[in-house]
């Protein structure tokens, strides 16, 4: 039987869209993480807050020990 890949998530939401770092920040930023594994999979911007939520994930190479359930 086949494996399923297992991921990981890291989101992070980031200061103003209207004032933003410089590019070359956000690049260093990104590299970094690209260095860490994690792979940039979305970006939203949310509304009327001049933010913007990161969203990346990367393989699971050791799997969590007990899964955590979405709060509510």
């Amino acid at each position: 039987m086949e494996k399923h890949q297992l991921w990981e998530y890291r989101v992070i939401t980031a200061g103003s869209t209207f004032k933003t770092n410089k590019d070359e920040e956000v690049q260093e930023f990104l590299n970094q993480w690209g260095t860490e594994g994690w792979e940039l999979v979305a970006v939203h911007i949310l509304e009327n807050t001049g933010k913007i939520r990161i969203y990346a994930k990367r393989a699971l190479t050791n799997p969590p020990r007990s899964a955590k359930r979405w709060p509510g």
